[in-house]
C-alpha cells in the first residue's frame, strides 16, 4: 500500500480527504464509516473518534502529482541532457567546420582580387602597346613619311608647335 492511497478502501487518495491526528490519511466517508465501528487508527491503532479526531484536508493533489512526476521529469531530464550535451557536440563540430571553410574561402577571394588585379594591369600595359603599335603603323605609311620628311625641314619654332599638337592628340587616343 502507497502513500497515496486509502488504507480502507485501498482507492487512491484524490479528492474528499481527511486526516487523524497521527497523520493518517484517509477517504473522509471512508475514515467516517471506519470510527464508527472502531475508536482507533486503521494504520497504527492509535486512539481516534469521529469528532475530536478527524481533520479535514483540502489540498491541491496535482501538486503531489507535479512532485511525483518530477522523479520521473529527473531521469527524463538526465536523458535529454546527455542528448542535448551530444546535440551541441555536433553542432560545434559543424560550426568548426563552417569556421574553417569561411577563412579557406576569404583566402581564396583575396587570392583572385590579386589575380584579378595583375590581369587588369597586363589589360592595361596591352592596350598601351597596342596604341603604340597602331601610332608606328600609320607612322610607316607613305604619306606619314612624306609628312615627317616635310616636318624635318621646318624652322624649330613651327616644330615645337607641331609636336605639342600631336603630343595632345596622342593623349586624347590614349586617354
Amino acid at each position: 500500500m502507497s502513500s497515496t492511497e486509502c488504507a480502507i478502501c485501498l482507492d487512491s487518495l484524490k479528492n474528499n480527504l481527511s486526516a487523524l491526528r497521527c497523520g493518517h490519511t484517509f477517504h473522509s466517508d471512508c475514515i467516517a464509516k471506519w470510527l464508527v465501528n472502531q475508536s482507533a487508527c486503521p494504520c497504527c491503532k492509535k486512539t481516534a473518534n469521529h469528532r475530536t479526531h478527524v481533520i479535514p484536508l483540502y489540498i491541491d493533489l496535482t501538486q503531489r502529482s507535479d512532485a511525483e512526476s518530477s522523479s520521473h521529469t529527473d531521469a527524463n531530464s538526465q536523458g535529454n541532457e546527455k542528448q542535448l550535451q551530444t546535440s551541441n557536440h555536433q553542432l560545434r563540430g559543424q560550426l568548426d567546420s563552417c569556421a574553417n571553410q569561411l577563412k579557406e574561402s576569404r583566402l581564396e577571394n583575396e587570392r583572385l582580387r590579386k589575380e584579378a588585379s595583375a590581369q587588369a594591369s597586363k589589360i592595361r600595359s596591352y592596350r598601351s602597346l597596342q596604341s603604340v603599335i597602331d601610332l608606328q603603323r600609320r607612322l610607316s605609311t607613305e604619306d606619314a613619311r612624306d609628312r615627317m620628311r616635310h616636318w624635318a625641314m621646318l624652322p624649330r619654332d613651327e616644330l615645337g608647335l607641331i609636336t605639342a599638337s600631336l603630343f595632345e592628340k596622342y593623349r586624347d587616343l590614349t586617354g
